[in-house]
């Protein structure tokens, strides 16, 4: 009886122990066959993609991706859900679509059975797209009601006219890396995305019952599109349209230029009732307001001369001045003055800007206190400096005039029928 109860007793107790054994895990294998080892590709190129995945157990899902150097991903990540032991990726990944800075870049394959996951990364070189200007594109006040959109092509001095939007103008801006030309209006319009493809509409915002929906120099994108309405709020959308950051403003307030500087959107705000203005900072990220400053004057233009400082082109009673501001530690710095207003202000190189006051063009190089005529009697009113080709666009009220830089060589001078509203640089990439 004893030998019988020791024996129940050690089969249990081996029965137990193996049940309570940690069961035995996998890990998928992958195997490229295709894209080679550093294979070449350029820009614009598809990669034929193949590899084998297995497992010993069932293989949920494989993701695969294109990631640079620091494993950061460029492009869109493309899954699949095998639900068996092994599954061969054949597939297409396209790379026009991918923002792509360095050549060294890798594909990514995540094999994951739901207990483990493989990552296999595939060394590839892509010949990166050197960045060009395609065109120059020039908006025009048709009539009251209508807007033309043009183009000025590189090294040529003729107009080819693209085409016509029905609506009044506020605001304008263009995104090369979204190809993508954005247009705001006053009472007419709101707010439309247009496809520089081929000019068709993506997308737009319909107009509200609130005059003026948007105040003058509205838009401004970095990364994401930036808009100052009227009423209610600052807005930020995505190439999609969609919103992705708002910064409410008071009921009497009336928003001015914009800025994106590093992590934070600047904005000049203005007063509809002769109230208080100020210079308002909020973070990006959060929304959050971080800082008022308050002033007397309005914002023209701003340009990002150092890291953690712009200057900025203000007005106030008939005269115009530069100040430097540092919105981290809230610092505004007096810099030049001028006896009439400024029109506009472009950067030319680090601490360096053109600005367009009364009828001449200046040169300001910080820490210098004076700033020199470099071009009388152009009365501009816009200007633009495209830093590929180191040339100086100067906008007047019915012409375009191109300089070298910095010699300032006239080179081209293009009449036009209509007043120019604004002109905006459209690169490859």
């Amino acid at each position: 009886m004893y030998k019988k109860i020791v024996f129940i007793g050690f089969v249990f107790i081996l029965a137990f122990s193996v049940s309570c054994k940690k069961k035995e895990t996998t890990v998928p294998e992958v195997v490229f066959y295709s894209p080679h080892e550093n294979q070449e590709f350029g820009f614009e190129d598809t990669i034929s993609v193949h590899c084998q995945i297995s497992d010993k157990s069932i293989i949920e899902s494989v993701k695969l991706v294109l990631v640079d150097s620091e494993l950061l991903p460029l492009g869109e990540a493309f899954y699949f859900y095998p639900g068996s032991t092994k599954f061969e990726l054949e597939t297409e990944y396209p790379l026009g679509q991918a923002e792509i800075a360095n050549p060294n870049n890798y594909l990514l394959v995540v094999a994951d059975n739901g207990t483990n996951f493989k990552n296999k990364y595939q060394p590839v070189l892509v010949n990166i797209l050197e960045k060009k200007l395609e065109d120059v594109v020039i908006l025009t006040k048709v009539s009251e009601q209508q807007i033309g959109v043009s183009a000025l092509f590189p090294d040529k001095d003729s107009i080819v006219v693209k085409f016509t939007i029905d609506g009044d103008y506020a605001g304008s801006s263009l995104s090369s890396a979204d190809g993508q030309l954005h247009i705001a209006g006053t009472e007419l319009l709101n707010l439309r995305s247009y496809r520089l493809l081929d000019y068709q509409l993506e997308w737009e915002l319909a107009p509200i019952p609130f005059f003026p929906m948007h105040n003058a120099d509205c838009l401004h994108h970095s990364d994401l599109l930036f808009v100052a309405n009227n009423y209610f709020n600052i807005k930020a959308y995505s190439a999609t349209g969609n919103p992705v950051f708002t910064a409410e403003i008071g009921q009497n307030e009336k928003p001015g230029r914009i800025f994106r500087f590093n992590e934070f959107l600047l904005c000049d705000m203005q007063s509809k009732n002769s109230g208080p203005t100020s210079l308002v900072t909020w973070y990006v990220d959060s929304e959050k307001e971080k800082q008022r400053l308050f002033t007397i004057f309005e914002v023209v233009d701003y340009a990002p001369v150092f890291e953690d400082a712009l200057f900025l082109a203000v007005n106030t009673a008939g005269m115009g001045y530069v100040k430097m501001y540092d919105p981290q530690l809230n610092e505004l710095t007096d810099l030049a003055g001028f006896s009439e207003k400024i029109r506009s202000m472009v950067k030319t190189g680090e601490g360096e800007v053109l600005i367009a006051a009364g009828q001449d063009v200046y040169l300001y190089s910080f820490p210098g206190n004076y700033p020199q005529v470099v071009l009388p009697g152009t009365n501009a009113y816009r200007l633009k400096f495209e830093n590929l080709s180191h040339r100086l666009y100067v906008v007047s009220g019915f012409a375009i005039d191109i300089y070298s830089f910095p010699q300032l060589d006239p080179l081209f001078h293009i009449p036009l029928n209509d007043s120019i509203l604004n002109i905006h640089f459209h690169y490859n990439k």
